[in-house]
C-alpha cells in the first residue's frame, strides 16, 4: 500500500549488478549500500567454508548489502525519469488471458473504485502467493519447506561479527548480515509453518536462541531495532 519501509531483501550479487549498471544506476547503489568482499559458514561452530569475492572475474567482485527501501526508492527515481510513475493502493482482482492482450481489474483502494484496464503482458513479480499466478490459472509446481526464517536488525554488543557469516547446526540455523547503516541482519530460522497470526517477537526468546546455538561465539544483543517473519 505505501512504499517499504522494512528492509527486506538485503544483499545484490555481481550478476545483478551487472543489469543494474546496464541500467545506468549503479553509481547510487553503490553511494546508499555497503561493499562486503567475505562471507563464512560454520557448521557445529567449526569453520567448513570461507567466500572470497574478491577472487571473482568481474567488475563487482563483491556482496554490495543496501536495505530493500533504498533499492526501490533508486528504481523509483530511474522510473521517473524514464517517464513512468509507480502507483501505490492499487490491487489487482481480475485478469483474463486473449489472443493478443491482458485485460484486468483493478481495485484502486484509495478511490474505492474499480478500474478496467488492458495490456500487452501483466508480470507476476508478487511472490509465493502470487495472485497473478492464481488468476492466471498456473500452479505452484515447487515444495514448502516445513521452515519458516524469522528476520531482525538489531545491535549487537561489543560485536566481532566482520562479514557476512552462517552458522548452522543439526538443530537450527543463524546468519548475519551486515548494513551500511551500522545495524546487523540476523536471520533465524523456526520450525514448521508460519502461523498464521504472527506472535510477538521479543528479544530475550531472540538472545535464548542465540545463546543456544552461539555457545563458543556469544552475541548479546543490545537493541532489538524491528523484526519480520
Amino acid at each position: 500500500t505505501t512504499r517499504s519501509t522494512f528492509a527486506k531483501a538485503l544483499t545484490i550479487n555481481s550478476s545483478s549488478l551487472k543489469v543494474i549498471q546496464a541500467l545506468g544506476v549503479v553509481d547510487e547503489f553503490l553511494q546508499a549500500g555497503k561493499i562486503l568482499t567475505e562471507a563464512e559458514i560454520y557448521f557445529r561452530e567449526k569453520r567448513i567454508s570461507r567466500i572470497n569475492k574478491t577472487y571473482l572475474d568481474s567488475i563487482h567482485n563483491y556482496f554490495l548489502s543496501i536495505p530493500q527501501p533504498e533499492t526501490e526508492a533508486i528504481f523509483e527515481r530511474k522510473l521517473s525519469r524514464d517517464g513512468v510513475t509507480v502507483q501505490f493502493q492499487k490491487e489487482l482482482i481480475g485478469l483474463t488471458q486473449h489472443s493478443t492482450y491482458v485485460s484486468v481489474e483493478i481495485c484502486d483502494h484509495q478511490k474505492e473504485i474499480t478500474e478496467q484496464a488492458q495490456f500487452d503482458f501483466v508480470i507476476g513479480c508478487d511472490g509465493a502467493h502470487s495472485i497473478v499466478r492464481r488468476l492466471a490459472g498456473f500452479t505452484f509446481e515447487g515444495y514448502d519447506y516445513d521452515m519458516y526464517f524469522i528476520v531482525y536488525d538489531v545491535y549487537f554488543e561489543d560485536s566481532w561479527i566482520k562479514k557476512t557469516t552462517y552458522f548452522i547446526d543439526d538443530t537450527g540455523f543463524v546468519g548475519t548480515f551486515l548494513m551500511s547503516n551500522g545495524y546487523t541482519r540476523l536471520v533465524i530460522r523456526k520450525d514448521g509453518f508460519l502461523p498464521k497470526n504472527k506472535p510477538e517477537i521479543k528479544k530475550e526468546e531472540i538472545q535464548e536462541y542465540l545463546d543456544l546455538h552461539l555457545v563458543n561465539r556469544p552475541l548479546k544483543i543490545k537493541e532489538l531495532v524491528r523484526a519480520l517473519s
